[in-house]
């Protein structure tokens, strides 16, 4: 039996194995792209997008002082069909695994596989937004990373990896572009950690720029994580191994580079400490922004 290419079973499925063929495909019936007007949605539909903006948008933004995925997206999804299910598949699976879940599970799959539909479309038609494409296919990889945690990462993030890579998106893209980057920034970073291995696009392809005294709290957090991404790969590096003396090098310049950047901290980013260490010495800190708080993970030694 022919297998049927216009039902993708994933994002994997839509990049390495229908895009050749895209042209060829059918459009899936009721699978506009965008519209010109409002969408029409139900109940559930409602339920599940008040959650995302409790739940799953502020995590998103997590380090974006612009909260591109709470406000950006949300807007967006009122013309594209395409990141409006992909938003409704996204937070029905979350939802499969806190609450209801033999509930949950059945609506996430539908909303999935519909997107996958749309997202045939659009990347079959050169004059629709791109930028949708990348949102939905971030929004879609965080579905496939939390239904299937223990399959290859690279076949969950390559989709976006390969619109980055084709379109150009960087560290300093605007708007959309931007924001969803550093969401596949965050995401291929846990994967690299996870499977002991670089990030699929190493750190000297993002393009960054940063100002010196840099004070704003996501933008210096993005900055840890590029540099977070260069220690990962300087860890768990392949191939020929390096002389001894280019790996003290390589260490040292690391090293000097995460003191800097602690050095150059505001104080705001700092936190203050309140109430009595735990049993364990821990002491509790309270940041004036939730980005500063996370921006103080524990960088791993590396001498």
């Amino acid at each position: 039996m022919e297998e049927d290419v216009s039902h993708p079973d994933s994002t994997w499925d839509v990049f390495n194995n229908l895009i050749p063929t895209l042209s060829n495909l059918p459009s899936p019936q009721n699978a506009l792209s965008s519209t010109d007007g409002p969408l029409v949605i139900d109940l559930e539909m409602a339920e599940l997008l008040q959650e995302y903006q409790r739940g799953i948008g502020p995590w998103m933004d997590l380090f974006d002082h612009d909260l591109s995925y709470q406000r950006g997206v949300m807007r967006r999804a009122h013309s594209s069909p395409l990141i409006m299910q992909a938003l409704c598949a996204l937070t029905a699976k979350q939802l499969s695994m806190v609450t209801r879940g033999e509930v949950w599970e059945a609506v996430a799959a539908c909303y999935y596989g519909e997107s996958l539909r749309l997202l045939i479309n659009v990347l079959a038609d050169t004059a629709l937004c791109r930028q949708d494409a990348l949102v939905a296919t971030i929004l879609l990889s965080s579905y496939e990373l939390l239904a299937s945690p223990g399959l290859d990462h690279r076949r969950h993030v390559s989709g976006a990896l390969t619109l980055i890579k084709t379109h150009d998106f960087t560290a300093r893209s605007k708007c959309l572009e931007r924001a969803s980057f550093w969401v596949y920034a965050r995401l291929d970073i846990a994967m690299a950690l996870i499977h002991e291995c670089p990030t699929m696009l190493p750190p000297e392809e993002w393009n960054v720029c940063w100002a010196k005294q840099e004070t704003e709290e996501d933008v210096l957090a993005n900055q840890i994580l590029w540099i977070l991404a260069k220690i990962i790969a300087f860890t768990f590096q392949k191939g020929e191994t390096l002389p001894e003396a280019n790996l003290s090098t390589s260490r040292s310049k690391l090293l000097a580079e995460i003191t800097t950047w602690f050095d150059d901290l505001p104080s705001s980013l700092k936190g203050i400490p309140y109430g009595s260490p735990s049993r364990e010495g821990f002491v509790k800190h309270w940041f004036a922004v939730p980005a500063s708080g996370q921006c103080h993970i524990t960088i791993p030694r590396l001498d």
